[in-house]
């Protein structure tokens, strides 16, 4: 997908998003239009470059959203605060790594937690050595690990569900496996085997 057009609407400006395979050079007439304008959105679309640069965005603009501070308005300075695209979902596993020791889970146990109930639960190497996510049951995972899964459900970073009597927790996008520095560190490491 890529950026159809930037709409002025009232004091705001609305992104137009189409798939189309739109070429480099539509997207570069795009961010001049932007950069002209002055917009604060072109910040938002030169940090949103690569294979995972929608779920990011998306991901991004639901935390701005959630977590606006200035006037319950989306600000740039929000932006910045949370590290951006980039820094997003890094800032997410933050608060709830932050959440679950508040919760009482030891400190000191958080790391090794954090592994067992992403590998390999939640998160896997393929034959093609591509990082993956895989739906678990909750009851897969060791009981001392559900403190956390409620905490990285409430940031977004997992997603928990029913299907049928079964309780289940996945990954809410494949980009977080590549974009939270530990969860790819883990996910290296196990390639290397």
């Amino acid at each position: 997908a890529c950026l159809e057009s930037v709409q002025r609407h009232g004091g705001y400006h609305r992104l137009i998003l189409i798939d189309d395979g739109s070429s480099d050079e539509r997207i570069g007439a795009l961010f001049r239009r932007l950069a002209a304008s002055g917009s604060s959105q072109l910040v938002l679309l030169r940090d949103s470059q690569g294979a995972d640069a929608l779920p990011l965005l998306a991901f991004t603009l639901e935390r701005l959203f959630d977590e606006r501070l200035q006037d319950k308005r989306l600000a740039l300075a929000d932006y910045s605060r949370m590290g951006g695209v980039k820094g997003a979902i890094e800032a997410a596993a933050g608060k709830a790594q932050a959440a679950a020791v508040a919760a009482g889970v030891p400190a000191q146990d958080l790391d090794t937690l954090l592994r067992r109930t992403f590998l390999p639960h939640l998160a896997r190497v393929n034959d093609a050595g591509e990082f993956a996510r895989r739906v678990a049951e909750l009851s897969e995972l060791d009981r001392d690990c559900l403190p956390l899964v409620t905490v990285l459900v409430a940031q977004r970073l997992l997603i928990a569900d029913q299907r049928g009597d079964v309780k289940t927790v996945e990954i809410a996008h494949e980009a977080i496996l590549r974009e939270w520095p530990l969860l790819r560190g883990w996910l290296d490491a196990e390639r290397g085997f």
